[in-house]
């Protein structure tokens, strides 16, 4: 027997060590932040900013231009019928998508309207009357993750004008709308 010698073994320190390594791991993985929030979010945003270049267009009896260039940058603009163009859009009035996003499908093989995955529109106008000339049945607008393909949310917009945030729900291979 040793007496009243003080201190904790090299098993209970083990012991604790193992227990603290297992807890931040899992600390780490419950921190890491979440693709699919930020591909929904973007989707989200999208879909209000093509509402509200429509409903301005409406407003003001002019017309709205949604233009996307393949390279993660779109554009919801308003002017008079007639003066709009992709090619005339300024600079400064391009969006970017949020970092790590990316125009795409990912693995979703059919997109929101039961498509298969076709080509981003590059430029969809809605007059003063609210109605839109998207291709048929609709534009569909396709975000994915770009480190994380099943991270996929979608944007459609048809011909009424009417708008919908998607999102892609791999597990069950089947598109969700988004509550805006």
């Amino acid at each position: 027997m040793r007496g009243d010698v003080r201190g904790f073994s090299a098993v209970e320190l083990l012991v604790v060590l193992a227990t603290l390594a297992v807890l931040a791991t899992a600390c780490m993985v419950l921190q890491r932040p979440s693709e699919v929030l930020p591909v929904e979010l973007a989707a989200q945003r999208l879909a209000a900013e093509i509402e509200r270049a429509r409903e301005q267009a409406v407003a003001t009896d002019g017309e709205a231009l949604i233009a996307v260039r393949p390279d993660g940058h779109y554009a919801a603009r308003v002017g008079a019928p007639g003066t709009l163009s992709l090619g005339a859009t300024p600079a400064d009035e391009w969006q970017e998508l949020p970092d790590g996003l990316v125009w795409g499908g990912g693995t979703a093989a059919r997109d929101p309207l039961g498509q298969p995955v076709g080509a981003l529109p590059a430029q969809v106008f809605c007059g003063a009357d609210g109605g839109c000339s998207p291709p048929a049945p609709a534009a569909v607008y396709l975000l994915r993750s770009g480190r994380e393909a099943q991270r996929v949310a979608a944007v459609t917009l048809d011909a009424s004008g009417a708008v919908q945030a998607w999102r892609w729900e791999m597990g069950a291979s089947t598109w969700k709308p988004l509550a805006r």
